[in-house]
Formats: structure tokens, sequence, C-alpha cells
């Protein structure tokens, strides 16, 4: 069957709301291969791209009868990875952190690097982070989208990854307005400024690169 993306989904998501343990099951399929060559990475697709779902397959194992028998699935866990960053973009390294994942929480600490990492249930689409230490002058407290990014080449990927990285590009929506369109011009220039790249405000392949980079994915 084909199924549409939307805002939100991400692939681990779609295999498990289709009954399928690993999102390589679709990933890996021959009538995806355009879309694995286009997005690359499996959790950060584009609402309108078509993924096949494959029909489930029934497998049997042979066991002895009025015998316990153990069967492990092979599945990998889904990680949920956010960098925190100062105001002069240092990292936020050995600072307590809670995660609230709907209405589960876990406290947790950022590494050197300023990252932390929880797993995360594949059906999971918000959270919300909070910080408190000295490293900062207020205490840290943001929304988290899960599976809400979108690829870097699209508009709505630049401006969710120039907010992230805290350039101030503004709403993510669609379509854009006039005022928007102003904002994320003034962002992608203040980024490639900082990134030592052509000021232009337009956010070509060099740009889409670095932001990628810089972001992270």
């Amino acid at each position: 069957m084909e199924y549409i993306v939307k805002q939100g989904d991400y692939l681990a998501k779609i295999a498990d709301d289709h009954g399928l343990h690993s999102l390589d099951v679709i990933w890996n399929h021959a009538d995806n291969a355009d879309l694995k060559s286009l997005r690359v990475n499996p959790n950060v697709l584009f609402p309108g791209d078509k993924v096949v779902i494959p029909e489930l397959e029934v497998r049997e194992e042979s066991g002895a009868t009025e015998k316990r028998h153990r069967f492990r699935l092979n599945a990998s866990a889904l990680k949920l990875r956010v960098k925190v960053l100062d105001y002069a973009r240092m990292p936020v390294k050995d600072a307590e952190a809670i995660v609230w994942l709907d209405a589960d929480f876990e406290t947790t600490t950022t590494d050197a690097s300023g990252m932390l990492e929880r797993e995360v249930s594949p059906v999971v689409q918000s959270g919300r982070l909070r910080i408190t230490t000295d490293q900062l002058p207020i205490a840290l407290e943001v929304d988290l989208n899960i599976g809400h990014l979108d690829p870097v080449n699209t508009v709505q990927g630049q401006i969710g990854r120039l907010n992230n990285l805290g350039y101030d590009a503004g709403p993510v929506r669609v379509p854009l307005i006039a005022d928007d369109k102003d904002q994320v011009k003034s962002a992608i220039e203040e980024f490639q400024c900082d990134y030592k790249l052509s000021v232009d405000g337009i956010a070509g392949p060099n740009t889409q690169s670095k932001l990628k980079e810089i972001h992270g994915c």
C-alpha cells in the first residue's frame, strides 16, 4: 500500500503505525529506493512524500510442545538527541535536564559536548525540555516537536534548523507570507555571516550543506 507522509511523521512512527517492528523493512524496500535516495535520512521526511508500506509477512518457528520458548525481536532502539548551546554557541555541559515525552519525564545530564540522549517510543510526537544551570542566565525551557523537522532543501526545513540554532527565522508554516520571507532572509544572512559564507540571504547548496553540518542533521 502507498502512504502519504503528513507533518510530524517520521519513518519509525510510520512503521510502528503499520505493525512493522523496524523502519528498515520500509526503508530498504525496493519500491522506496527513490525516496531513500532523495531524503537520505529516514526520519526527516516531507509532507506529501509517498512511502510504500510492504505487506506483513507471516513467519513460522518450530518448537517442542509443552515447553516455554523465548523469541527475541531484532530492532534498534529509537533515540532522541538534543544538543544544548549557550548564547555564544558553546556547549552547555554537565547540566541537569528534565525531558518530558508526553506525560512521562526523565532526568538526565548533558555530556561534554552539550548533548543529551533519551530513548523514545515511535508513537511520541511532542515533548518538553527544561535545563537550569549557572551556564545560562535563565532556565531554558523549550517545546520538542519530534518528527517535525523537514528536509534541509525545503524552506520549512531551513527555518526549523535556523530556529534551533538560535537564529530567529520565524514560524514554520505553509505558505509563507511576505513578512515571513523577509525574516527568513535576514536569519539566513546572519547564519552566512557567522560561518563565512557568501552573504546573499539565499539558502543555496553551500548554505544548505553548512546548515545541515552545524545542525547535525
